[in-house]
């Protein structure tokens, strides 16, 4: 995996379209400069012969204008409505001044929630459906959330589909639920999966750990660079 990942981070140097989009609108997922994760150069690999084919979207997490890499507002959204012209992109956040439709948002529906808040999350699938082809949590980050939404959420996915936790290395970062490297966050319960094939979390409700040990294929975790700052995962539905 690590060689296929020097691979990825050689290739910055030539960027794909997907990579064009993110730095056009300048979401973190991009491959501007150091300060970006380069998400999107596996991401396009992943997804470069199924770009046509994909109808509905959601994303945890929004955003806005940040100092630290100046991101536009609903970049990631933007970009995903630009590189899948297919789809219908939906996306949620918990600050309302990021929950607002602009001109340049067409296909882009919004709303404002707490990904890790079922009821909340319920009431919005009842007016949207299910049947996503991607799911992505790149929300606070918090590594108690990010363990309650993939319970909360992954029934809303399709058979086929892809469950995306991006920046899983906050599990080892103090201030995101958990003090760092503890044995119950979220990069812990994956990387416990990949070697036992059995997802456990304290925070999941018993009914949804049955749902997901039922109907996951397969996990991958990505660390882009090798230096354990920019990690993501991928978990795939049955």
């Amino acid at each position: 995996m690590g060689e296929y990942l020097v691979q990825l981070k050689n290739k910055n140097k030539n960027m794909n379209i997907l990579d064009e989009f993110a730095n056009k609108y300048k979401t973190d997922k991009g491959t501007i400069g150091h300060k970006y994760h380069g998400y999107t150069s596996l991401y396009y690999e992943k997804w470069k012969d199924i770009r046509y084919d994909i109808k509905k979207i959601f994303e945890i997490g929004i955003g806005g204008d940040f100092p630290l890499t100046e991101t536009l507002h609903a970049s990631s959204l933007k970009m995903l409505r630009d590189f899948f012209i297919n789809a219908k992109i939906y996306g949620i956040d918990v600050v309302p001044d990021y929950v607002k439709i602009t001109d340049d948002m067409d296909n882009i529906e919004v709303f404002l929630c707490d990904g890790s808040n079922k009821d909340s999350l319920d009431e919005i699938f009842n007016n949207i459906g299910g049947d996503f082809d991607i799911i992505i949590d790149d929300g606070g980050h918090n590594t108690i959330n990010q363990q309650k939404s993939l319970g909360c959420l992954f029934k809303q996915l399709k058979s086929g589909g892809m469950y995306i936790i991006e920046d899983l290395h906050t599990s080892t970062m103090e201030g995101f639920g958990l003090p760092p490297n503890h044995e119950n966050n979220a990069l812990n319960m994956l990387n416990k999966y990949e070697k036992n094939k059995i997802i456990d979390s304290v925070y999941i409700e018993k009914e949804d750990i049955e749902y997901l040990n039922n109907n996951i294929k397969n996990i991958e975790i990505f660390d882009i660079y090798g230096i354990g700052n920019d990690i993501t995962s991928f978990i795939y539905k049955k």
